[in-house]
C-alpha cells in the first residue's frame, strides 16, 4: 500500500488506486461481442465521481479533494440535478443567468426550494398512502422542516410496514381459503418482506386458487346448466375462462336451470291434468255403455277416431325423442370437435417451442466450436511463447557465465546487457504466454457454457416433441369420437321419419272412422247425466293442462328476451371498452415489434437548442451572450436521456463562461458521438453475426461512419436474410400476407425492408379483420356478439378473439341452443299432454251426448270424432317437424366430425416437426460438447506452457542479475585499482561518453526515471522539448492529481490486455490539466496503445544501449536503479504465473470449465467491470433501484420488473468477498445469456 502526502510531503491518509478510471481508459474494449474503440468505452469512474459530486451537499466550504474548491455554479448545477420540481424548475432559471444571481440564489432560495420539494414529496405519500403512512405523514408536515426531513430520511418505514400488516389483515378477514392461509403466513413471518411479498404476488395466485376452489363448489351445488358452464370453464384451463365463469356465466347458467326447473313444472301439472282428464272420460265412458245400441255403435266409431290419433301420438313422440337423440349427438360431436381443436392448438404450440429450441441449441454449437477454435490458436501461441522464454533463458545464463569469467569490467559490463537482454527476452515470452493461456481458458469456459446451453435447449426441445406428440394423440381420438357421435345422429334421424310416416297413416285411419260415427249419428238414442258430469271433469282438466302450457311459453319468451337483452348489454360494454381501446392506440400508436429505430443524438435536438448552439458556436456573438445561449442549451440537453450528452451538459452548467462555450463548440458534438456509438453496440448485441461486424467496421471509423450506419444498418447476406423471412412468413399465409409477401419479394430489396419492418404487421392484420368478420358471419348470437366487439376495437383483440375467444363463444351458442332445444321439448311434451286431455275430453263429452240423446247428440259426436282426426293430423305434422330437426342435427354433427378430423391431421403434422426438431436439437448439443472438450484440453496445454515460460523467465532474471553483480564486482575492484594509482578517471570510459541519469519515486506511486536528456513518467517517454527540470515538476503535480483517484495499481499490473496503467493516468491527468502537458504530449498521448506489461521494457532497450554511458557516474544510486528495473522485469514472471491461476480459477469450478456437465451452468464468473457495466444498463433501462442497507453485510439495489413478480438484486457482499446480481423469478427466455446470476470472485 502507497501512502499519499500534500504538496510539502505531508501524509494525510492511506487509499489503494481503484481499477475502474483506467480499465476504462484501455485502448480498445469489449461490449456485447463487438469490439469498440477507446472513444466509446464508457468511463466509469469518472462519471461515477462526478454523479457523487452533483449529489453532494452545497456549503460553501465544500471542496472535491482531486480540483479544489467547487464554485457556486457547479453546487448549483448539481442541486438541479439532484432535486424536485421547484429546485429545477427555479433553479434551472437562475443557471442560465449571472454569477451573482447564482450565488444569491444559493445563498437566500435554495434552502425554501428544497423544503417546498420534501413537503410535495411527502404530501404524494399521504395521498396515496394508507391510515398509518397517512397520519405519520401528516404529522410530518405539522411539525416543519426537521419533521419532514426526518420523515423522508426513515420515518416512512415503520408506518408503511403498518399499512401493510392492515392490508393483510384485511384480506385474511374477507378472502377465500388460500388468500387467509397465504396473509396468515405473512403476518407471522413479521418482516416487511413477507408482507410486502405478499401484497405485491402471494395474494393473486392464492385468489387464483380460491376462484378455481369455488367455481368447484359452484359446480357441485349447481343445477345442469351449472355444472355445464363450470365444466367447459374447468376443459378450458385458463384462468380466465374461471373467472368469466364466476363472474357471468354462473348467473346465465342459474337462470336456465330456473327456467327449466319453472318449465318441467308446468309440463308436470300438463300431465297430471291430462291424466285427471283419462279418469273423468273413463267415467263417462262407463256410464255411455248404457246408452242405446246406436248410440254404442257411434261412439265405437269415434272411439276408434281416438285411437287412431292417440297411436299418430305415439309416432310423434317415438319421432320427437329420436329427433333428441339426435341433437345431443350433434352436442357431443360438437364437444369432442372442440377438443380436437384444442389439441391442435396443444400440437402447434409444442412444435413451435422444439423449432425455436432446436435453433438455439444450433447456434449455441456454433459458439462452441468458434471458442474451441480459438482455444487451440490460443493453446500454439503459448507453446510458441514458451519456446521463445526457454531459448532468451539459455542466452542469459550463457551471458551470464561469460561476465562472471570476463577478465575486465568492461568486457563483464558488455556480458550483462546480454544477460539483460535475454531475460527481458523471457519476460516479455512468459507474459505473451500468460495472455495466451488467459483466452485460452477463455475460450475453453464460453465453449463449456455455449455446451451447457444447447444440452438444455436440447432437453427442452424434447419436451416439446413429446407434449406435440400426446396432444396429436388426443385430437385423434377426439376425432373418431367425433365421427362415432355423428353416425349415431344419422341413425336417429332415420327413426324419426320412420315415425313420421307412421303418424301419417293413422291420421288418414282416424278421418274415415269420423265419417263412420257421422253415419251413425241418428242411432244415438240415451243419454246419462253422470256421461255429461264426467265429461265436464274431463273439460276442467283438459283447460287446466292448456293453461299451464301457455304459461310454460311466456315463461320461455320472458327468460330468452332477458337472456338477449343482458347479452345485448354487455355486448354494448364490451364495444365501448373496445371502441376506447382503438381510440387510445390511435392517439399513442405502438411501433411495430423490431422497428424502434436508432436516431442519431444530434437529429433529437428541437430547434431551441440549434438556435442556441449556434449563438454559441458564433464568434461575433459577445461572450456573455454566447455563455447564456450555452448554458440554455446544456440545460434543455442536461434533461434528455442519452447518458454521455446529459453527463456532458450538466458538467457544463456548472463550468465558467469560457467553459461553457467550449462545451458548446466542441463538447457536446463529442458527447453525441459516444451517444451514437453506444447505439451502435446496443444494435449489434441483438442482431446477427454478419450485423454485428458491420457495426465493428462502422465503430472503426469516424462519426459520419457511425451516422451512416444508424440510417442505413446493411451488411453481407441481408437480403437473403430478409427474403429467407419473407419465405417463412409465406408458409400456411392467409390472402392479404401472401400478397402482400408475394409483392415483397417482386418489389426488391427496398419494398422487402419495408414489408419486414412494416407490412408484414398491417397484412397480418388485414387477414384477422377478414376472418374475424367471415367467423361472424356463420356464428351464433354470442359469436357474432363477440366478433363484433373485436372488429371495434384493437388488431390485438382480433387476434385474441381468432386464436381463443371464437372457440369459447361458439361454446357458449352451443350451451344456449341445446338448453333451448331442451326446453322446447319440455314445451312439446306439455302441449301433447295438453292435446291428448282435450282429446280425451272429447271422448268424454262424446259419449255423454250419447247417454243423453243419441238422436240428439249424434252429430255431436261426429265433430268430436272429426277433432279428433284434426289432432292427429297435427300430430303427424310434429312428427314431420322433428324428423327434420333430427336430420338438421344429423347435419350439424357431421360437420363437426369433419372439423375434428381436419385438426386431428394439423396435429400429426406439428408432432412430426417438432420430433425432426428434437432430433436436430440433440445432434447440435452433442457437436457443442465436443468442441467444449477440445476446448478445455488446448485450455489445460496452454496453461501448462504458460507455466513453463515464467520458470524459464524467473531462471533468466535470475542469471541476468548475476551477470550484474559480476560486473560490479570487477568495476568496483578497477575503481579501487585506478585510485591508487593517482587516475581521476575512475570511469573506466572516454570523458565525451559521460552522462547524467537517475530516478524518483514519489509517495502516491508515480516514478520518474531520467536517461541523459530523456524523461519516463510511470515508463511512457515525454516528448524532448519538455527538458529535465520540467519533468520532476510534471511528475510532482500528476503524483498530487494521484492521490483523489484512488487506483489499484496491483489490479491494473494483471489486466488481460490494455494501455499501460501509468501512461493511462498519465493521459486522464493531462486531459484534465492541459497547460501543464503542453500541445505536444496532449497530441502524442491519444496515439498511445501497447500490450500489459510491455511499460517498462522500452525504458529497459533505451537503458540498454546508454548502459556503458550512465552505469559509471554513479556506482551506487543508478547501478542500484538498474537492479530495481531488473527485479522489477523479474516480476513479469510471477505475474504471469498469478495471472495464469487467476484466469484459470475464475473460468473454472471443481476442475472444470464452466458451462461443462456437472457446473453450475446458471452462474457467470465476471470481471468488476462487467459487473459494474450490467448494473448501469439495468439502471438505464428499469430506472434508479430501490436501496437498502443490510446490517451487518453491505447494500443492496432493488429493481422491480413489470407486475412486481419478478426482480433483480444487485449487492456488494458475498460469501467469496466479491459483487453478485442476481435475476430472480424469470422464466428462462427472460434472463440475460439464460444466466442466473453474474458473480464476480475478490
Amino acid at each position: 500500500m502507497r501512502a499519499w502526502g500534500d504538496a510539502t510531503g505531508n501524509t494525510r491518509g492511506r487509499r489503494r488506486f481503484r481499477p475502474l478510471a483506467a480499465a476504462a481508459l484501455a485502448a480498445a474494449a469489449v461490449i456485447g461481442g463487438v469490439q469498440v474503440p477507446a472513444e466509446a468505452a464508457v468511463p466509469h469512474a469518472a462519471a461515477a465521481a462526478r454523479t457523487s459530486a452533483q449529489t453532494a451537499g452545497t456549503s460553501a466550504g465544500a471542496t472535491d479533494p482531486a480540483d479544489g474548491p467547487v464554485s457556486d455554479r457547479e453546487k448549483l448545477a448539481r442541486a438541479w440535478n439532484a432535486g424536485g420540481e421547484q429546485v429545477r424548475e427555479r433553479a434551472g432559471r437562475v443557471l442560465v443567468g449571472s454569477d451573482a444571481d447564482v450565488s444569491a440564489f444559493l445563498a437566500k432560495d435554495l434552502a425554501a426550494a428544497q423544503q417546498i420539494d420534501d413537503e410535495l414529496r411527502v404530501s404524494r405519500m399521504l395521498a396515496g398512502g394508507g391510515p398509518a403512512v397517512k397520519e405519520a405523514a401528516a404529522k410530518a408536515l405539522d411539525g416543519g422542516p426537521d419533521a419532514v426531513r426526518a420523515y423522508l430520511s426513515s420515518g416512512w418505514v415503520t408506518p408503511s410496514q403498518s399499512d401493510a400488516e392492515i392490508e393483510a389483515s384485511r384480506l385474511l378477514a374477507s378472502g377465500g381459503p388460500g388468500v387467509k392461509e397465504a396473509a396468515a403466513k405473512a403476518l407471522d413471518a413479521h418482516t416487511y418482506r413477507a408482507l410486502e411479498d405478499f401484497l405485491r404476488r402471494g395474494q393473486f395466485a392464492a385468489r387464483e386458487d380460491d376462484d378455481r376452489v369455488r367455481a368447484t363448489q359452484i359446480m357441485t351445488a349447481g343445477g345442469p346448466e351449472v355444472k355445464a358452464a363450470a365444466q367447459r370453464a374447468f376443459d378450458d384451463g385458463s384462468y380466465t375462462a374461471i373467472t368469466e365463469f364466476l363472474a357471468r356465466d354462473q348467473f346465465v347458467a342459474a337462470e336456465r336451470d330456473k327456467e327449466t326447473q319453472t318449465v318441467a313444472g308446468l309440463a308436470a301439472v300438463a300431465k297430471r291434468a291430462q291424466q285427471q282428464a283419462a279418469v273423468e272420460t273413463a267415467a263417462a265412458k262407463t256410464a255411455s255403455e248404457r246408452a242405446v245400441q246406436a248410440a254404442a255403435m257411434a261412439k265405437e266409431a269415434a272411439e276408434r277416431a281416438a285411437r287412431e290419433a292417440e297411436a299418430a301420438h305415439g309416432d310423434a313422440g317415438r319421432a320427437a325423442g329420436a329427433a333428441s337423440r339426435a341433437a345431443d349427438a350433434a352436442d357431443g360431436a360438437a364437444s369432442a370437435s372442440a377438443q380436437a381443436v384444442s389439441a391442435a392448438r396443444t400440437a402447434h404450440t409444442a412444435a413451435m417451442t422444439a423449432v425455436a429450441a432446436a435453433q438455439r441449441a444450433a447456434s449455441a454449437a456454433a459458439m462452441a466450436g468458434n471458442a474451441a477454435s480459438a482455444a487451440y490458436r490460443a493453446a500454439n501461441a503459448a507453446r510458441a511463447d514458451a519456446g521463445k522464454a526457454a531459448e532468451a533463458r539459455q542466452a542469459a545464463e550463457g551471458a551470464r557465465t561469460a561476465a562472471q569469467g570476463a577478465r575486465t569490467a568492461a568486457e563483464a559490463a558488455w556480458d550483462a546487457v546480454a544477460a539483460i537482454q535475454g531475460a527481458l527476452g523471457a519476460a516479455r515470452s512468459a507474459a505473451s504466454a500468460a495472455g495466451n493461456a488467459a483466452a485460452a481458458a477463455d475460450a475453453a469456459a464460453r465453449a463449456g457454457r455455449a455446451a451447457g446451453a444447447a444440452a438444455s435447449e436440447s432437453a427442452r426441445a424434447k419436451a416439446a416433441a413429446d407434449n406435440a406428440r400426446a396432444a396429436a394423440a388426443r385430437a385423434n381420438r377426439a376425432a373418431n369420437s367425433a365421427q362415432r357421435l355423428a353416425n349415431a345422429a344419422a341413425d336417429n334421424a332415420a327413426e324419426a321419419r320412420s315415425a313420421a310416416n307412421s303418424a301419417a297413416d293413422h291420421a288418414d285411419a282416424a278421418a274415415r272412422a269420423a265419417d263412420e260415427a257421422a253415419q251413425h249419428a241418428g242411432e244415438a238414442e240415451h243419454a246419462a247425466e253422470d256421461a255429461t258430469r264426467h265429461a265436464a271433469g274431463a273439460k276442467t282438466a283438459a283447460d287446466a293442462a292448456s293453461a299451464a302450457v301457455e304459461q310454460a311459453k311466456k315463461v320461455v319468451a320472458l327468460a330468452r328476451q332477458t337472456e338477449d337483452e343482458q347479452l345485448v348489454i354487455r355486448a354494448e360494454q364490451d364495444r365501448a371498452d373496445a371502441q376506447k381501446a382503438a381510440d387510445d392506440l390511435r392517439a399513442h400508436p405502438r411501433p411495430d415489434p423490431g422497428t424502434e429505430d436508432a436516431i442519431p443524438a444530434e437529429s433529437t435536438r428541437d430547434a431551441d437548442v440549434r438556435n442556441w448552439l449556434a449563438a454559441a458556436r458564433d464568434t461575433a456573438t459577445p461572450a456573455g451572450e454566447a455563455a447564456t445561449a450555452a448554458r440554455k442549451a446544456a440545460l434543455r440537453l442536461a434533461e434528455q436521456s442519452s447518458p454521455w450528452t446529459k453527463r456532458s451538459a450538466l458538467t457544463a452548467l456548472g463550468g465558467a463562461d469560457a467553459e461553457v462555450v467550449a462545451w458548446a463548440r466542441a463538447g457536446v458534438d463529442t458527447a453525441a458521438d459516444q451517444d451514437d456509438r453506444a447505439t451502435v453496440v446496443a444494435m449489434a448485441t441483438r442482431g446477427p453475426a454478419p450485423l454485428t461486424t458491420a457495426a465493428q467496421e462502422a465503430l472503426n471509423g469516424d462519426h459520419a461512419a457511425v451516422v451512416g450506419f444508424l440510417a442505413n444498418p446493411d451488411y453481407p447476406g441481408r437480403q437473403q436474410d430478409d427474403e429467407i423471412q419473407v419465405a417463412r412468413l409465406l408458409n400456411n399465409a392467409r390472402p392479404a400476407m401472401k400478397d402482400a409477401a408475394s409483392k415483397a419479394l417482386d418489389g426488391g430489396q427496398a419494398a422487402v425492408t419495408e414489408f419486414l419492418r412494416h407490412g408484414q404487421f398491417r397484412a397480418r392484420e388485414r387477414d384477422d379483420d377478414l376472418q374475424t368478420t367471415q367467423v361472424m358471419s356463420a356464428g351464433g348470437a354470442e359469436v357474432k356478439t363477440d366478433a363484433q366487439t373485436a372488429l371495434e376495437g384493437t388488431p390485438q383483440m382480433r387476434h385474441d378473439f381468432l386464436a381463443t375467444g371464437q372457440h369459447r363463444a361458439r361454446l357458449r351458442d352451443q350451451a344456449r341452443d341445446a338448453h333451448r332445444a331442451g326446453i322446447d321439448r319440455l314445451v312439446a311434451d306439455a302441449a301433447q299432454s295438453a292435446a291428448l286431455a282435450q282429446q280425451q275430453a272429447g271422448e268424454a263429452a262424446q259419449a255423454a251426448a250419447i247417454a243423453r240423446n243419441a238422436a240428439q247428440e249424434a252429430a255431436g259426436y261426429a265433430e268430436q270424432a272429426r277433432q279428433a282426426a284434426d289432432r292427429a293430423r297435427g300430430y303427424a305434422n310434429d312428427a314431420a317437424r322433428s324428423a327434420d330437426a333430427a336430420a338438421a342435427s344429423a347435419a350439424a354433427a357431421a360437420e363437426s366430425a369433419r372439423v375434428a378430423r381436419n385438426a386431428a391431421n394439423q396435429a400429426a403434422a406439428d408432432a412430426k416437426t417438432a420430433a425432426n426438431a428434437a432430433r436436430q436439437a440433440a445432434a447440435s448439443a452433442a457437436q457443442a460438447r465436443a468442441s467444449a472438450n477440445a476446448a478445455a484440453a488446448d485450455a489445460a496445454r496452454a496453461r501448462r506452457a504458460a507455466l513453463d515460460a515464467g520458470k524459464d523467465a524467473a531462471a533468466a532474471m535470475r542469471a541476468a542479475g548475476e551477470a550484474l553483480q559480476a560486473f560490479l564486482g570487477k568495476y568496483r575492484a578497477e575503481q579501487i585499482a585506478r585510485a591508487a594509482q593517482g587516475n581521476t578517471n575512475t570511469s573506466g570510459l572516454p570523458e565525451n561518453l559521460g552522462g547524467k541519469g537517475g530516478q524518483a519515486t514519489y509517495p502516491n506511486g508515480t516514478r520518474l526515471v531520467v536517461i541523459g536528456t530523456t524523461c519516463y513518467i510511470n515508463g511512457f517517454q515525454l516528448p524532448a522539448h519538455i527538458g529535465t527540470g520540467n519533468c520532476d515538476s510534471l511528475a510532482i503535480d500528476l503524483d498530487h492529481w494521484l492521490a483523489g483517484r484512488q487506483i489499484i495499481w496491483e489490479f491494473l499490473e494483471q489486466l488481460p490486455d490494455g494501455s499501460t496503467a501509468g501512461a493511462a493516468l498519465l493521459w486522464d491527468y493531462c486531459g484534465n490539466n492541459p497547460e501543464a502537458c503542453g500541445p505536444e504530449l496532449l497530441a502524442l498521448l491519444p496515439k498511445f496503445s501497447v500490450p500489459i506489461f510491455t511499460g517498462p521494457i522500452p525504458l529497459l532497450d533505451e537503458l540498454e544501449s546508454n548502459l556503458h554511458r550512465v552505469i559509471f557516474n554513479d556506482d551506487n544510486g543508478l547501478a542500484k536503479d538498474i537492479g530495481d528495473l531488473l527485479d522489477g522485469a523479474a516480476d513479469l514472471s510471477n505475474v504471469a504465473r498469478t495471472r495464469i491461476d487467476q484466469v484459470y480459477n475464475l473460468v473454472t469450478k471443481d476442475g472444470k470449465f464452466l458451462g461443462e456437465k456437472g457446473s453450475s451452468e446458471e452462474i457467470r464468473i465476471v470481471t468488476p467491470d462487467d459487473i459494474n457495466r450490467l448494473r448501469g444498463q439495468l439502471t438505464a433501462q428499469l430506472g434508479q433501484p430501490q436501496r437498502r442497507e443490510i446490517p451487518g453485510k453491505g447494500q443492496i439495489e432493488l429493481w422491480y420488473i413489470g407486475d412486481g413478480k419478478k426482480n433483480v438484486t444487485w449487492r456488494d457482499y458475498s460469501k467469496s468477498g466479491g459483487a453478485t446480481i442476481d435475476f430472480n423469478d424469470f422464466e428462462p427466455g427472460d434472463k440475460l445469456d439464460k444466466l442466473k446470476r453474474w458473480h464476480y470472485e475478490s
